[in-house]
Protein backbone atom coordinates (compact mmCIF):
# COMPACT_ATOMS: atom_id res chain seq x y z
CA UNK A 1 0.00 0.00 0.00
CA UNK A 2 2.78 2.66 0.49
CA UNK A 3 3.78 2.34 -2.97
CA UNK A 4 0.49 3.53 -3.99
CA UNK A 5 1.34 6.97 -3.76
CA UNK A 6 4.27 7.18 -5.14
CA UNK A 7 2.89 4.84 -8.24
CA UNK A 8 0.80 8.14 -8.57
CA UNK A 9 3.15 10.63 -8.22
CA UNK A 10 4.91 9.07 -10.78
CA UNK A 11 1.87 9.26 -13.45
CA UNK A 12 1.91 12.36 -15.20
CA UNK A 13 0.30 13.76 -18.36
CA UNK A 14 1.83 13.84 -21.80
CA UNK A 15 0.92 17.68 -23.22
CA UNK A 16 2.08 20.36 -24.75
CA UNK A 17 4.23 18.35 -27.42
CA UNK A 18 0.92 17.70 -30.20
CA UNK A 19 -0.06 20.47 -32.00
CA UNK A 20 -2.95 22.67 -30.93
CA UNK A 21 -5.28 22.02 -33.83
CA UNK A 22 -4.88 21.33 -37.77
CA UNK A 23 -1.50 22.52 -39.00
CA UNK A 24 -1.67 25.97 -40.45
CA UNK A 25 -1.42 25.78 -44.39
CA UNK A 26 -0.08 29.50 -45.30
CA UNK A 27 -1.92 32.80 -44.63
CA UNK A 28 -4.58 33.94 -41.74
CA UNK A 29 -7.40 31.64 -40.25
CA UNK A 30 -10.95 32.61 -39.26
CA UNK A 31 -13.44 31.36 -37.09
CA UNK A 32 -16.62 31.09 -39.07
CA UNK A 33 -18.91 28.96 -36.57
CA UNK A 34 -18.78 27.50 -33.30
CA UNK A 35 -21.67 25.41 -31.62
CA UNK A 36 -20.40 24.55 -28.30
CA UNK A 37 -20.73 20.77 -27.20
CA UNK A 38 -22.55 19.33 -24.15
CA UNK A 39 -20.30 16.39 -23.38
CA UNK A 40 -16.99 15.96 -21.70
CA UNK A 41 -14.72 19.43 -21.29
CA UNK A 42 -11.48 19.51 -23.03
CA UNK A 43 -8.43 20.62 -21.21
CA UNK A 44 -4.71 21.54 -22.61
CA UNK A 45 -2.52 18.69 -23.55
CA UNK A 46 -6.00 15.84 -23.96
CA UNK A 47 -6.18 14.11 -27.10
CA UNK A 48 -9.29 14.57 -28.83
CA UNK A 49 -10.86 13.00 -31.98
CA UNK A 50 -12.81 14.52 -34.31
CA UNK A 51 -14.60 14.11 -37.79
CA UNK A 52 -13.12 16.42 -40.33
CA UNK A 53 -14.12 17.76 -43.35
CA UNK A 54 -12.28 19.39 -45.82
CA UNK A 55 -13.79 21.91 -48.49
CA UNK A 56 -12.37 23.97 -51.03
CA UNK A 57 -14.65 27.26 -51.15
CA UNK A 58 -16.86 26.29 -54.12
CA UNK A 59 -18.38 23.92 -51.56
CA UNK A 60 -15.64 20.78 -53.40
CA UNK A 61 -14.78 18.50 -50.58
CA UNK A 62 -10.80 17.70 -50.72
CA UNK A 63 -11.02 15.66 -47.57
CA UNK A 64 -13.28 14.14 -45.03
CA UNK A 65 -12.60 11.13 -42.21
CA UNK A 66 -11.46 11.24 -38.34
CA UNK A 67 -8.47 13.15 -37.41
CA UNK A 68 -6.74 12.91 -33.42
CA UNK A 69 -5.04 15.64 -32.48
CA UNK A 70 -3.52 17.07 -28.85
CA UNK A 71 -5.95 20.20 -27.49
CA UNK A 72 -3.93 23.39 -26.84
CA UNK A 73 -4.69 25.84 -24.07
CA UNK A 74 -6.77 27.77 -26.74
CA UNK A 75 -7.95 25.09 -29.73
CA UNK A 76 -9.69 26.77 -32.50
CA UNK A 77 -9.37 30.26 -31.10
CA UNK A 78 -12.47 29.90 -29.49
CA UNK A 79 -13.52 31.83 -26.32
CA UNK A 80 -15.40 29.40 -24.25
CA UNK A 81 -15.04 25.83 -22.82
CA UNK A 82 -14.01 23.00 -25.37
CA UNK A 83 -16.63 20.03 -25.03
CA UNK A 84 -17.29 16.75 -27.08
CA UNK A 85 -19.72 17.49 -29.47
CA UNK A 86 -18.38 20.97 -30.72
CA UNK A 87 -19.11 22.20 -34.25
CA UNK A 88 -16.12 24.04 -35.16
CA UNK A 89 -15.86 25.58 -38.29
CA UNK A 90 -12.74 27.45 -39.63
CA UNK A 91 -11.33 29.44 -42.78
CA UNK A 92 -7.83 29.51 -44.18
CA UNK A 93 -7.58 32.45 -45.71
CA UNK A 94 -4.61 31.39 -48.15
CA UNK A 95 -2.61 34.54 -50.07
CA UNK A 96 -2.75 33.93 -53.56
CA UNK A 97 0.91 35.35 -53.66
CA UNK A 98 1.98 32.35 -51.45
CA UNK A 99 4.93 31.08 -53.13
CA UNK A 100 5.05 27.51 -51.36
CA UNK A 101 3.59 24.37 -51.49
CA UNK A 102 0.94 23.37 -53.36
CA UNK A 103 0.14 20.02 -51.45
CA UNK A 104 0.34 20.00 -47.91
CA UNK A 105 -0.35 17.41 -45.18
CA UNK A 106 -2.88 17.71 -42.72
CA UNK A 107 -1.39 15.01 -40.53
CA UNK A 108 -2.63 13.74 -37.04
CA UNK A 109 -1.25 11.29 -34.27
CA UNK A 110 -3.15 8.61 -35.51
CA UNK A 111 -1.24 7.36 -38.64
CA UNK A 112 -3.45 5.81 -40.42
CA UNK A 113 -5.65 8.91 -40.41
CA UNK A 114 -3.27 10.97 -41.81
CA UNK A 115 -1.96 12.72 -45.30
CA UNK A 116 -5.23 14.85 -46.27
CA UNK A 117 -4.17 17.03 -49.39
CA UNK A 118 -4.98 20.75 -49.90
CA UNK A 119 -4.35 21.99 -53.40
CA UNK A 120 -2.92 25.78 -53.03
CA UNK A 121 -4.49 27.00 -56.10
CA UNK A 122 -7.66 26.29 -55.76
CA UNK A 123 -8.49 29.09 -53.04
CA UNK A 124 -9.70 29.50 -49.82
CA UNK A 125 -10.03 26.15 -47.59
CA UNK A 126 -13.25 25.85 -45.20
CA UNK A 127 -12.36 23.17 -42.42
CA UNK A 128 -15.29 21.79 -40.15
CA UNK A 129 -14.32 19.82 -37.06
CA UNK A 130 -16.93 17.66 -34.56
CA UNK A 131 -15.49 16.73 -31.59
CA UNK A 132 -16.11 13.06 -30.76
CA UNK A 133 -13.87 11.66 -28.20
CA UNK A 134 -11.26 13.27 -25.86
CA UNK A 135 -9.02 11.46 -23.28
CA UNK A 136 -5.92 12.53 -21.20
CA UNK A 137 -2.35 10.64 -22.25
CA UNK A 138 -0.83 9.34 -19.77
CA UNK A 139 2.85 8.25 -19.21
CA UNK A 140 4.33 6.00 -16.23
CA UNK A 141 8.48 7.94 -15.33
CA UNK A 142 10.70 5.12 -14.45
CA UNK A 143 14.08 6.53 -14.38
CA UNK A 144 16.27 9.64 -15.25
CA UNK A 145 19.70 9.13 -17.20
CA UNK A 146 22.22 9.56 -19.03
CA UNK A 147 20.46 9.52 -22.14
CA UNK A 148 17.06 11.33 -20.58
CA UNK A 149 13.92 9.73 -18.84
CA UNK A 150 12.62 6.24 -19.39
CA UNK A 151 8.69 6.42 -19.45
CA UNK A 152 6.11 3.91 -19.77
CA UNK A 153 2.96 4.88 -21.77
CA UNK A 154 -0.45 3.77 -19.60
CA UNK A 155 -2.66 4.67 -23.00
CA UNK A 156 -4.84 7.12 -22.90
CA UNK A 157 -7.27 7.80 -20.09
CA UNK A 158 -10.84 9.30 -19.69
CA UNK A 159 -10.13 11.15 -15.93
CA UNK A 160 -13.15 12.22 -14.33
CA UNK A 161 -12.84 16.17 -13.86
CA UNK A 162 -15.13 19.06 -13.44
CA UNK A 163 -15.42 21.29 -16.06
CA UNK A 164 -13.25 24.32 -16.72
CA UNK A 165 -14.46 28.13 -14.93
CA UNK A 166 -16.45 30.39 -15.78
CA UNK A 167 -19.37 30.68 -18.38
CA UNK A 168 -19.37 30.85 -22.54
CA UNK A 169 -18.32 34.28 -22.99
CA UNK A 170 -20.92 34.60 -26.21
CA UNK A 171 -20.64 38.07 -26.04
CA UNK A 172 -16.83 37.52 -27.55
CA UNK A 173 -18.09 34.96 -30.11
CA UNK A 174 -20.49 37.79 -30.94
CA UNK A 175 -17.46 40.44 -31.42
CA UNK A 176 -15.25 37.68 -33.20
CA UNK A 177 -18.10 36.90 -36.09
CA UNK A 178 -19.01 40.43 -36.63
CA UNK A 179 -15.39 41.28 -37.14
CA UNK A 180 -15.50 38.17 -39.75
CA UNK A 181 -18.48 39.27 -41.57
CA UNK A 182 -17.71 43.38 -41.52
CA UNK A 183 -14.66 45.23 -42.95
CA UNK A 184 -13.49 42.34 -45.15
CA UNK A 185 -16.29 40.84 -46.36
CA UNK A 186 -15.40 37.25 -45.55
CA UNK A 187 -18.25 35.37 -45.61
CA UNK A 188 -21.19 36.25 -48.49
CA UNK A 189 -25.42 35.41 -47.70
CA UNK A 190 -25.16 32.52 -49.61
CA UNK A 191 -22.69 31.04 -47.63
CA UNK A 192 -19.47 30.90 -50.26
CA UNK A 193 -16.33 32.48 -49.14
CA UNK A 194 -14.59 35.55 -50.90
CA UNK A 195 -10.83 35.02 -51.85
CA UNK A 196 -8.63 37.57 -50.63
CA UNK A 197 -7.95 40.26 -52.92
CA UNK A 198 -4.25 39.83 -55.15
CA UNK A 199 -1.59 41.73 -54.70
CA UNK A 200 -1.85 43.88 -58.19
CA UNK A 201 1.48 42.71 -60.14
CA UNK A 202 4.34 45.07 -60.38
CA UNK A 203 5.03 46.28 -64.02
CA UNK A 204 6.97 44.52 -65.91
CA UNK A 205 10.80 45.85 -66.66
CA UNK A 206 11.33 45.48 -70.45
CA UNK A 207 14.87 46.16 -70.33
CA UNK A 208 15.09 42.49 -68.80
CA UNK A 209 13.64 40.63 -72.06
CA UNK A 210 15.97 42.44 -74.47
CA UNK A 211 18.14 39.63 -74.67
CA UNK A 212 18.52 37.23 -77.27
CA UNK A 213 16.39 34.65 -75.16
CA UNK A 214 13.80 37.26 -73.45
CA UNK A 215 11.27 35.53 -74.73
CA UNK A 216 12.27 32.55 -72.97
CA UNK A 217 12.20 34.14 -69.36
CA UNK A 218 8.61 36.33 -70.37
CA UNK A 219 6.87 32.39 -70.28
CA UNK A 220 8.62 31.21 -67.77
CA UNK A 221 7.67 34.21 -65.39
CA UNK A 222 4.14 34.21 -66.87
CA UNK A 223 4.58 37.72 -68.44
CA UNK A 224 1.76 37.17 -71.49
CA UNK A 225 1.65 40.68 -72.35
CA UNK A 226 5.58 40.52 -72.48
CA UNK A 227 5.61 37.49 -74.74
CA UNK A 228 2.76 39.50 -77.07
CA UNK A 229 4.83 42.49 -77.08
CA UNK A 230 8.20 40.56 -77.75
CA UNK A 231 6.38 38.00 -80.89
CA UNK A 232 4.97 41.89 -81.90
CA UNK A 233 9.18 43.14 -82.29
CA UNK A 234 10.27 39.98 -84.53
CA UNK A 235 10.98 37.79 -82.05
CA UNK A 236 10.62 33.86 -83.15
CA UNK A 237 8.42 31.45 -80.85
CA UNK A 238 10.73 28.73 -82.39
CA UNK A 239 14.15 29.95 -81.15
CA UNK A 240 15.52 27.35 -78.94
CA UNK A 241 17.89 28.70 -76.08
CA UNK A 242 20.64 27.07 -74.97
CA UNK A 243 19.09 23.92 -73.19
CA UNK A 244 17.28 22.84 -76.24
CA UNK A 245 14.01 24.71 -74.74
CA UNK A 246 11.37 26.45 -76.90
CA UNK A 247 9.48 29.24 -75.00
CA UNK A 248 6.22 27.06 -74.88
CA UNK A 249 9.00 24.47 -72.75
CA UNK A 250 9.04 27.24 -70.35
CA UNK A 251 5.48 27.49 -69.37
CA UNK A 252 5.11 23.78 -67.95
CA UNK A 253 9.19 24.37 -66.62
CA UNK A 254 8.11 26.70 -64.69
CA UNK A 255 5.58 24.60 -62.61
CA UNK A 256 8.29 23.18 -60.45
CA UNK A 257 8.44 23.93 -56.49
CA UNK A 258 11.99 25.91 -57.11
CA UNK A 259 10.76 27.85 -59.39
CA UNK A 260 8.52 29.63 -56.83
CA UNK A 261 5.38 28.90 -58.72
CA UNK A 262 2.67 31.58 -57.44
CA UNK A 263 -0.81 29.75 -57.61
CA UNK A 264 -2.28 32.99 -58.31
CA UNK A 265 -0.95 33.30 -61.55
CA UNK A 266 -1.46 30.06 -63.21
CA UNK A 267 -3.50 31.89 -65.71
CA UNK A 268 -1.02 33.78 -66.61
CA UNK A 269 0.61 30.89 -67.86
CA UNK A 270 -2.13 29.77 -69.45
CA UNK A 271 -2.59 32.61 -71.24
CA UNK A 272 1.29 32.67 -72.39
CA UNK A 273 0.85 29.84 -74.21
CA UNK A 274 -2.76 30.84 -76.03
CA UNK A 275 -0.22 33.55 -77.47
CA UNK A 276 2.61 31.56 -78.25
CA UNK A 277 0.22 28.87 -80.01
CA UNK A 278 -1.35 32.12 -81.72
CA UNK A 279 1.35 33.11 -83.40
CA UNK A 280 2.51 29.53 -84.72
CA UNK A 281 4.39 27.82 -81.74
CA UNK A 282 3.94 23.97 -81.81
CA UNK A 283 2.19 22.36 -78.96
CA UNK A 284 3.88 19.00 -78.84
CA UNK A 285 7.50 20.68 -79.90
CA UNK A 286 10.01 18.43 -78.62
CA UNK A 287 13.35 20.10 -76.41
CA UNK A 288 15.95 19.38 -79.10
CA UNK A 289 19.59 18.75 -78.02
CA UNK A 290 21.23 22.02 -75.94
CA UNK A 291 24.74 23.52 -76.94
CA UNK A 292 27.32 24.37 -74.51
CA UNK A 293 27.38 26.84 -72.18
CA UNK A 294 24.54 25.00 -70.18
CA UNK A 295 25.61 24.95 -67.07
CA UNK A 296 23.27 24.10 -64.68
CA UNK A 297 22.15 20.94 -66.35
CA UNK A 298 23.39 18.43 -68.69
CA UNK A 299 22.57 19.53 -72.30
CA UNK A 300 20.73 16.41 -72.97
CA UNK A 301 18.58 16.08 -69.60
CA UNK A 302 15.63 16.99 -70.79
CA UNK A 303 15.83 16.08 -74.23
CA UNK A 304 12.56 15.07 -76.30
CA UNK A 305 10.46 16.35 -73.43
CA UNK A 306 7.06 18.54 -74.49
CA UNK A 307 5.35 21.30 -72.46
CA UNK A 308 2.99 18.78 -71.52
CA UNK A 309 5.23 16.19 -70.05
CA UNK A 310 6.87 19.38 -67.59
CA UNK A 311 3.27 20.42 -66.55
CA UNK A 312 2.02 16.70 -65.88
CA UNK A 313 4.71 15.89 -63.71
CA UNK A 314 4.19 18.54 -61.09
CA UNK A 315 0.03 18.41 -60.92
CA UNK A 316 -0.78 21.79 -62.98
CA UNK A 317 -4.02 20.33 -64.03
CA UNK A 318 -5.28 23.98 -65.55
CA UNK A 319 -2.04 24.14 -67.92
CA UNK A 320 -2.29 19.97 -68.32
CA UNK A 321 -6.43 21.04 -69.83
CA UNK A 322 -5.19 23.83 -71.76
CA UNK A 323 -2.48 21.65 -73.32
CA UNK A 324 -4.86 18.69 -74.22
CA UNK A 325 -7.43 21.18 -75.69
CA UNK A 326 -5.12 23.14 -77.81
CA UNK A 327 -4.03 19.27 -78.99
CA UNK A 328 -0.97 18.01 -77.28
CA UNK A 329 -0.60 14.25 -77.21
CA UNK A 330 -1.38 12.61 -74.46
CA UNK A 331 1.54 10.19 -74.62
CA UNK A 332 4.01 12.36 -75.43
CA UNK A 333 7.40 11.05 -73.70
CA UNK A 334 11.16 12.66 -73.85
CA UNK A 335 13.90 10.61 -75.39
CA UNK A 336 14.36 7.82 -73.41
CA UNK A 337 12.01 8.99 -70.52
CA UNK A 338 8.43 8.27 -69.30
CA UNK A 339 5.18 9.16 -70.58
CA UNK A 340 3.29 12.52 -68.90
CA UNK A 341 1.24 10.08 -67.48
CA UNK A 342 3.90 8.41 -65.26
CA UNK A 343 5.25 11.40 -64.32
CA UNK A 344 1.48 12.44 -63.35
CA UNK A 345 0.99 8.98 -61.15
CA UNK A 346 4.41 9.26 -59.35
CA UNK A 347 3.57 12.44 -57.96
CA UNK A 348 0.28 11.88 -57.09
CA UNK A 349 -1.52 14.27 -59.28
CA UNK A 350 -5.27 12.75 -59.58
CA UNK A 351 -6.58 15.02 -61.68
CA UNK A 352 -3.68 15.20 -63.94
CA UNK A 353 -4.41 11.81 -64.66
CA UNK A 354 -7.39 11.92 -65.30
CA UNK A 355 -7.00 13.87 -67.95
CA UNK A 356 -4.75 12.11 -69.40
CA UNK A 357 -6.60 8.72 -69.27
CA UNK A 358 -9.49 10.71 -70.77
CA UNK A 359 -7.15 12.21 -74.07
CA UNK A 360 -6.55 8.58 -74.64
CA UNK A 361 -2.91 8.39 -72.44
CA UNK A 362 -2.32 4.69 -72.78
CA UNK A 363 -2.58 3.34 -69.28
CA UNK A 364 0.11 0.46 -69.43
CA UNK A 365 2.78 2.29 -71.66
CA UNK A 366 6.47 1.22 -70.79
CA UNK A 367 8.68 2.91 -73.46
CA UNK A 368 12.20 2.26 -71.76
CA UNK A 369 11.13 -0.47 -69.79
CA UNK A 370 11.58 0.99 -66.13
CA UNK A 371 7.43 -0.05 -65.47
CA UNK A 372 3.95 0.82 -65.88
CA UNK A 373 3.07 4.14 -64.80
CA UNK A 374 1.22 1.66 -61.72
CA UNK A 375 4.59 0.24 -61.01
CA UNK A 376 6.49 2.99 -60.96
CA UNK A 377 3.70 4.67 -58.97
CA UNK A 378 4.26 1.80 -55.98
CA UNK A 379 8.58 3.07 -56.09
CA UNK A 380 7.89 5.97 -54.54
CA UNK A 381 9.60 6.50 -51.44
CA UNK A 382 6.68 8.39 -49.67
CA UNK A 383 2.93 8.27 -50.34
CA UNK A 384 -0.42 10.46 -49.68
CA UNK A 385 -3.84 10.61 -50.32
CA UNK A 386 -3.23 11.72 -53.86
CA UNK A 387 -1.16 8.36 -55.14
CA UNK A 388 -3.89 6.61 -53.34
CA UNK A 389 -6.43 8.22 -55.91
CA UNK A 390 -4.39 7.90 -59.19
CA UNK A 391 -3.77 4.08 -58.30
CA UNK A 392 -7.86 3.76 -58.35
CA UNK A 393 -7.71 5.87 -61.79
CA UNK A 394 -5.27 3.57 -63.34
CA UNK A 395 -6.71 0.42 -61.58
CA UNK A 396 -10.54 1.47 -63.52
CA UNK A 397 -8.56 2.45 -66.63
CA UNK A 398 -7.21 -1.46 -66.95
CA UNK A 399 -3.77 -1.18 -65.50
CA UNK A 400 -2.13 -4.21 -65.20
CA UNK A 401 -1.70 -5.02 -61.26
CA UNK A 402 0.30 -8.08 -60.89
CA UNK A 403 3.41 -6.98 -60.81
CA UNK A 404 2.75 -3.81 -59.10
CA UNK A 405 0.92 -5.51 -55.95
CA UNK A 406 3.84 -7.88 -55.79
CA UNK A 407 6.43 -5.46 -55.58
CA UNK A 408 4.51 -3.73 -53.29
CA UNK A 409 4.45 -6.51 -51.20
CA UNK A 410 7.84 -6.64 -51.19
CA UNK A 411 8.50 -3.30 -50.37
CA UNK A 412 6.24 -3.76 -47.32
CA UNK A 413 7.70 -6.53 -46.20
CA UNK A 414 11.19 -5.26 -46.12
CA UNK A 415 12.44 -3.77 -42.75
CA UNK A 416 15.65 -1.95 -44.19
CA UNK A 417 15.79 1.31 -46.30
CA UNK A 418 13.73 0.02 -49.31
CA UNK A 419 10.84 -0.55 -47.40
CA UNK A 420 8.65 2.17 -46.10
CA UNK A 421 8.68 4.08 -43.10
CA UNK A 422 6.35 3.35 -40.04
CA UNK A 423 3.76 6.28 -40.63
CA UNK A 424 3.82 5.73 -44.64
CA UNK A 425 2.85 1.87 -44.08
CA UNK A 426 -1.24 2.73 -43.53
CA UNK A 427 -1.08 4.53 -47.07
CA UNK A 428 0.74 1.45 -48.64
CA UNK A 429 -1.27 -1.17 -47.31
CA UNK A 430 -4.55 0.93 -48.61
CA UNK A 431 -2.86 0.99 -51.94
CA UNK A 432 -2.11 -2.79 -51.56
CA UNK A 433 -5.58 -4.19 -50.97
CA UNK A 434 -6.87 -1.77 -53.60
CA UNK A 435 -4.12 -3.78 -56.33
CA UNK A 436 -5.60 -7.21 -54.69
CA UNK A 437 -9.16 -6.26 -55.10
CA UNK A 438 -10.92 -8.72 -57.41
Amino acid sequence: MALLPLLGACIQSVHGDGPSGPPLPGGKVRLLEERPGRGRPVLGGDRIQVDFVGRYANGEVWGEGPLTLVAGTDTYGIRGPLRTGAFIKLQYVIDPNDTTSRLLPFPGLVTEKEFYQVRRDRGQIIVEHTVRKVCRPLKLYVMQTGFGPIEASLGCWRIPRAAPRGMYRRAEMERIEAAINSGEGIERPDGKVFDPPLTRRAPADTARYLGEDGLHLAVREGRPEIAGWLIARGRSVAAADSFGFLPIHYAGWAQRPLERFVPALEQSYIDVVDTLLAHGAEVDAPVGPGRPPATDMQTTDNQGQTALGFAAGECADRLVERLLQRGARADALATGDAPALTYAARNGCPETVAMLLARGATVDLDPQGGGTPLERLIAVSSFHQGHLAVARLLVLAGAGRDVAAKRLADRLGDPGPGGFGFSNRPMARKILKLLRSP
